[in-house]
């Protein structure tokens, strides 16, 4: 059975080209980068964060390292090309940089050590600007309660979540602004005064993580902020592996 070759191949949607047609350039030089895998200790599954956890960080580290160097090695190995740059991530290898002519570019398409090919740059083709298809955005805006005559006491607000798809930060800025001033139309209450909900600002504006929504859970917004470390919010792998480890002594013991 022919196995599926699974690399990746980007950056040609910019310049408006296919690998057929990148491979009709014939002899026009093409800057591209070759990227290898992730490491498997940088996303541990849970078994093997069950082993990471048992080792210092240092040695987490030096496992990161020595694997990157050992994935590198060997797609330098079937690389067919010599002269090439190799692109480090904190200090360690993590793919190379070359130039070469736009009809050899198919032959890095069967790498195997590779995870994938990111054309950078085509001499005498400029990236094209290709209209943006819209995104979503989760647009977080204040609303106030405002009563005809209120000159004190305490005023309702509200803080609302909106989805809205945008081509950008600023158009959902603009599409949400716009949504939200329409719902100020005025209203009477039973006594006969006008109230409305007035729109005050945007406070934030997030691009969800996701592009659709995903039945068991999708998150449209999130926000980041500092707190003191104290001692119950700290975590320590390490010890928890101790603690698993002498809870398993002791179940052993009361068989």
């Amino acid at each position: 059975m022919r196995q599926i070759n699974r690399l990746w191949v980007g950056g040609l949607e910019g310049f408006g080209l296919t690998k057929r047609r990148l491979r009709d350039l014939g002899a026009r030089p093409v800057t591209l980068e070759i990227s290898i895998p992730v490491s498997p200790y940088v996303y541990p599954s849970a078994a093997l964060f069950h082993r990471l956890r048992k080792q210092s960080p240092q040695d987490r580290r030096n496992l990161v390292r020595q694997w990157r160097v050992d994935k590198h090695r060997q797609l330098i190995c079937e690389l067919p090309f010599e002269n090439y740059e190799v692109i480090r991530f904190n200090s360690a290898p993590v793919g190379v940089r070359l130039t070469i002519p736009a009809q050899s570019v198919h032959k890095l398409f069967n790498l195997r050590h590779a995870e994938s090919i990111r054309i950078q740059a085509i001499k005498g083709l400029k990236i094209k600007n290709t209209s943006k298809s819209p995104r979503l955005f989760a647009v977080k805006a204040r609303l106030v309660f405002q009563l005809e005559g209120q000159t004190k006491g305490l005023q309702h607000c509200e803080e609302r979540i909106f989805l809205i798809s945008a081509k950008s930060e600023e158009d959902a800025k603009r599409r949400a602004t716009r949504k939200f001033r329409q719902e100020e139309s005025p209203s009477l209450t039973v006594s006969g005064h006008c109230y409305r909900w007035h729109f005050e600002k945007i406070i934030d504006v997030c691009e969800p993580i996701e592009e659709s929504f995903n039945p068991a859970g999708t998150e449209v917004y999130y926000n980041y902020r500092n707190r003191r470390l104290r001692p119950e919010y700290e975590w320590h792998p390490k010890r928890e592996s101790n603690k698993d480890h002498a809870l398993g002594v002791k179940r052993k013991k009361r068989k």
